[in-house]
């Protein structure tokens, strides 16, 4: 499969104009602009910094102003998307073929996951085959033995902060960062089997098929993947129609 590094990164080039989450139609305006009309629009303006919204003879529930986005987030985004997630997947491959390396050859040919938890711990996953007790202590030990969790844990706050960064001040999204992932529900998300296993598939195109930083250096695609088909879509940027 061809992936068009452009495609992915436009959106982020992309400029919003305008955000809301509810019924209001907002003009952005400047922040001195809107000081000097409180009292006129008091009823429909909301600060995010207050727990509740104040009472409106219309329907409004939340309107986002819009700030200068810091060009540090931004940087700090793409720095762990293009730089420490392939550097982070790569030692997490490593880990995951030494493991490979302790198990049966029939419990590696059966159809598993894995994934970590907010403790660091690993989290074994079912696939089409069922795994008895003793696979699955298995397949736990030898995670363990060669330490997945390590670079598991690393991927997992990488994934989660990456999403976080893509909300922008806004606290909205229209790219992976409307999709809800923490670390709390991050096992119940992300199999890091099958990210991993995916690349693998696209060893025999690299020039160099055990560089395992370039193998994955569009990693944040295939994990977005996963994201969008289990996470629930919470912090979703919505235009004017």
């Amino acid at each position: 499969m061809k992936i068009n590094p452009i495609a992915i990164l436009q959106p982020y080039l992309e400029q919003k104009e305008m955000f809301c989450n509810g019924n209001a139609k907002v003009a952005v305006a400047d922040d001195s602009e809107a000081r000097s009309r409180v009292s006129q629009f008091s009823s429909v303006i909301f600060h995010k910094s207050l727990e509740e919204i104040p009472p409106s003879e219309g329907t409004v529930e939340i309107v986002y102003s819009r700030p200068v986005d810091p060009p540090e987030r931004m940087q700090e985004l793409m720095h762990l998307m293009f730089q420490e997630l392939p550097k982070a997947s790569a030692d997490l491959r490593i880990a995951y073929d030494d493991a490979l390396s302790l198990l049966p050859p029939s419990v590696v040919a059966k159809d598993w996951g894995f994934s970590v938890d907010s403790q660091g711990s690993i989290v074994v996953l079912e696939g089409s085959n069922a795994l008895s007790k003793n696979e699955k202590a298995l397949i736990e030990k030898a995670l363990t033995q060669a330490y997945v969790g390590t670079g598991a844990e690393e991927v997992a706050d990488m994934v989660v902060r990456m999403l976080e960064l893509d909300r922008m001040p806004t606290g909205v999204s229209s790219r992976m960062g409307k999709y809800d992932v923490t670390r709390n529900n991050f096992q119940e998300i992300v199999d890091l089997r099958a990210y991993l296993e995916t690349h693998r598939a696209r060893e025999k195109y690299q020039t160099h098929p055990h560089d395992y930083v370039s193998l994955h250096f569009l990693g944040s695609h295939f994990l977005v993947e996963q994201i969008s088909v289990k996470a629930e879509v919470k912090y979703e940027y919505k235009k004017f129609l």
